[in-house]
């Protein structure tokens, strides 16, 4: 209590990611957006404006990171946590907000039906998208979809347990589950 970190700065987004040798910038965004999140006070789309100016690997894990922070502030409310991340342009941006967000809620069991939530809400979305031609976020679905899937082979332990929650996917994505997690 009452101690300033010299790891941080209250006004500086970037910092201490701005100041490393470059072998260690990209895991440092992997963590930065609830630094940034603290600097915008709470404003996601500042966020994931600031995560937009960077590039390649470091602009990969920010926004994978920013997922992550969505997941954590949307506890219970799986459409805020699909409109928060729809601030991450489109494409690979958008997609690692959304397996951020999915894979955030999923470290146990009980996390199960939010994650399928988000993955659900983002199909839907995707749905919407195809008639506007937006491969972006059938993208962002997919991966959404795979990334819980994998998870659940990780946190179900015995076959019907991975069996209950594929049998709680929709149509392919249960053959999917199936093919994957119960073999």
């Amino acid at each position: 209590m009452g101690h300033l970190t010299d790891y941080l700065r209250p006004d500086d987004p970037h910092f201490p990611c701005d100041a490393i040798a470059v072998d260690y910038v990209d895991d440092c965004y992997a963590y930065q957006t609830t630094h940034m999140l603290a600097v915008f006070d709470g404003d996601f789309a500042a966020v994931a404006a600031t995560c937009a100016e960077l590039s390649g690997s470091a602009r990969t894990l920010c926004f994978y990171s920013y997922g992550r922070d969505v997941g954590n502030a949307t506890r219970g409310d799986p459409a805020r946590a699909v409109r928060l991340c729809a601030h991450a342009p489109a494409g690979p941006d958008h997609t690692g907000c959304i397996t951020g967000t999915a894979q955030d809620r999923f470290w146990e069991t009980t996390g199960a039906t939010d994650a399928i939530a988000v993955c659900s809400l983002t199909d839907a979305d995707a749905a919407d998208a195809a008639e506007a031609a937006e491969v972006a976020v059938a993208d962002a679905a997919e991966a959404c979809w795979w990334t819980i899937i994998e998870r659940a082979g990780d946190l179900f332990f015995d076959e019907a347990g991975r069996r209950s929650f594929c049998d709680r996917l929709p149509g392919n994505w249960r053959r999917n589950c199936y093919s994957v997690i119960l073999l």
